[in-house]
């Protein structure tokens, strides 16, 4: 039961409330199953805005999912896999959940736990699709008109890797887990992933200075749980990272620099892929084409 309140006329009422009468309005596709989701009031204030980079993911992944079926084309080929029914997760949450997906959300949450430092702030993960058939698990970082995000640590100038204490220098990265710390340190962090993944220097003693691990946070965290999730699933599973990105709204030189900072020896493959070269990909009939084509932001 939907609440219709005339235009004129100022309701106040709870934010829950307020929020379930006018967020699945840029939703497009599927919004009953948005609603079971049991997102944050966060997470549907973002989607109440149109031009929201999660508005505009929940419509384009959701949209070719629910239009393959009708069009009897794998839905995410673009981005490699040539199965019919990919698992798809976005936010952490099943879209599409099967028999073969029932392991996917409880092997992401033990990723998440072994690679995180507070286990009650995870990382969200824009979207996940795992294809058993294709053997490969594909992360997407979505952006309309921004680049991923720094370490909220080290934008707060609270990183531990620099910080001056009063005391002494403290030399442990509350994420990560680079340099040295006590015990209850180690015990948390019993790998140095970002060694493990990355060609990387410690970061440099200063605030004015930024390092790697500030800068490509978001991506560095997106390559550590994706490869660990990866392994979880199946030795055989291929993991791949795609950047979708709006056309004219994003700097070229910062994937490619994050880029020469893998490991090659790990064999990561990361993508750059536009909300256009979706929309050109789509048949003209396509529903998820003509919201596309119509969108202010793209």
């Amino acid at each position: 039961m939907s609440l219709v309140v005339p235009r004129h006329y100022k309701l106040e009422v709870p934010n829950k409330y307020r929020t379930r009468a006018d967020y699945l309005s840029n939703i497009y596709f599927q919004s009953d199953i948005l609603q079971d989701l049991n997102l944050n009031d966060r997470k549907i204030d973002n989607i109440r805005s149109a031009i929201s980079e999660d508005a505009v993911t929940w419509n384009v992944l959701v949209g070719m999912l629910y239009e393959s079926k009708s069009y009897h084309i794998p839905p995410f080929r673009i981005f490699g896999l040539e199965s019919f029914n990919p698992i798809l997760m976005l936010w952490n949450k099943e879209i599409n959940r099967t028999k073969v997906s029932d392991g996917l959300q409880t092997s992401l949450i033990q990723v998440l736990k072994k690679v995180e430092a507070n286990p009650a702030s995870t990382s969200e993960i824009d979207a996940i699709i795992w294809s058993s058939q294709d053997q490969k698990l594909v992360y997407i970082e979505a952006k309309l008109n921004s680049r991923p995000g720094e370490c909220p640590a080290a934008k707060k100038h609270q990183c531990r890797m620099y910080r001056e204490t009063s005391k002494k220098r403290d030399n442990g990265c509350s994420y990560w887990g680079i340099g040295k710390g006590g015990n209850d340190f180690h015990n948390r962090f019993p790998i140095n992933y970002v060694s493990k993944y990355f060609d990387y220097e410690l970061p440099v003693e200063s605030e004015e200075i930024k390092s790697d691990c500030s800068i490509y946070y978001q991506l560095m965290r997106n390559i550590i749980i994706g490869h660990e999730l990866a392994k979880i699933l199946s030795n055989k599973t291929m993991f791949t990272m795609v950047a979708l990105v709006n056309e004219g709204h994003y700097d070229t030189s910062y994937y490619k620099d994050f880029e020469s900072k893998l490991n090659r020896e790990i064999g990561t493959e990361i993508q750059t892929i536009s909300w256009q070269n979706i929309r050109d990909s789509l048949s003209n009939n396509s529903m998820v084409r003509e919201y596309l084509r119509g969108h202010s932001e793209i």
